[in-house]
């Protein structure tokens, strides 16, 4: 695809940068078992993004007409975004069990903590 010499000035961070569709995207990335990865993977980067130390990372798409690009600036962001360095500090990653189980634990204890001020006469 030609440069977005095509469209107008827009503050999207992918306008002016090399647009692939998400299926070329996918070209530029290698699986494990030594073909590409799918386009449904690049797909999946896009919507749900990755998770990292973090947060979540997703590979930055735009919609043009009934297609969604990305662009190799944005799959270099991406894998940067990916690799942070090892001693960067690690962010403590809850999975959904794991936060209802300290909702419960934290409505117990306020419970505990109400019946105490009861007792006490507050």
């Amino acid at each position: 695809m030609p440069a977005n010499v095509f469209l107008p000035e827009h503050p999207h961070p992918l306008i002016g940068e090399e647009l692939l569709t998400v299926a070329a995207a996918a070209r530029e990335f290698p699986s494990r078992n030594g073909g590409r990865a799918s386009a449904a993977t690049v797909w999946r980067w896009t919507v749900t993004g990755v998770r990292t130390r973090g947060g979540r990372v997703k590979l930055e798409r735009i919609k043009i007409g009934a297609f969604f690009y990305t662009s190799r600036e944005a799959i270099v962001r991406f894998l940067a975004a990916l690799n942070e360095p090892a001693d960067a500090p690690a962010a403590t990653i809850k999975t959904a069990g794991q936060r209802e189980r300290d909702a419960k634990r934290a409505n117990q204890r306020a419970e505990r903590a109400g019946r105490e001020l009861e007792r006490r006469g507050f």
